[in-house]
């Protein structure tokens, strides 16, 4: 447990990877551990692309001004609210599209795959591997859709690059606890 935490605790985003792709075994122990995260309903309103095309990935790269670290990096992933499936069973049977047509079904799609997507980074660095999230993908989200083949009711949230760092970065500078967390004091509004 204690491990856990301290791997948490000593996250970096890394952006310089040796130019090695990742063994498949380890790609799918960490879909696995995104797919075990918790999930609203248990919709699952999420799907992950692996994304081994490199020019593919060039154009990504070059969309979310992430250039180097996502055509070097191991693996890419790209993390997607989905509600395309819930759509299709709700055709099939017959029934209305109206609950996934909401705010609430989008907050809902948004917050399974960022669940998702930490989950697969602490998998990675608990295998001593390095990550960054990609959130320049919605620099053009039409774009990303168009360039993954994404239907209707689908949205590119962020990428994931994955790979053995080049080196260890240094932690980054967080907010004291003071600022981070508020109680429920009215006194302790957010500034």
């Amino acid at each position: 447990m204690r491990d856990t935490i301290n791997l948490m605790q000593h996250h970096t985003s890394v952006r310089n990877f040796m130019p090695e792709p990742l063994p498949e075994s380890v790609k799918n122990q960490l879909v696995s551990a995104a797919q075990s995260g918790s999930s609203s309903n248990f919709i699952q309103a999420t799907s992950i692309i692996e994304v081994t095309d490199l020019k593919t990935r060039e154009k990504i790269a070059k969309i979310s001004n992430s250039d180097a670290y996502v055509k070097q990096s191991g693996a890419f992933f790209v993390f997607i609210a989905d509600l395309y499936r819930q759509a299709n069973i709700l055709k099939q049977a017959q029934l209305p599209l109206d609950g996934i047509q909401n705010m609430e079904s989008l907050l809902v799609g948004v917050v399974d795959t960022a669940i998702a997507g930490e989950n697969m980074a602490i998998a990675a660095e608990s295998l001593d591997l390095g990550i960054c999230f990609i959130g320049g993908i919605r620099n053009e989200m039409d774009s990303i859709k168009e360039l993954l083949g994404l239907p209707k009711y689908t949205v590119p949230l962020f990428g994931m690059t994955v790979g053995i760092p080049v080196q260890k970065m240094k932690l980054s500078h967080v907010y004291p606890k003071r600022i981070f967390l508020l109680k429920t004091d009215m006194n302790h509004r957010l500034q």
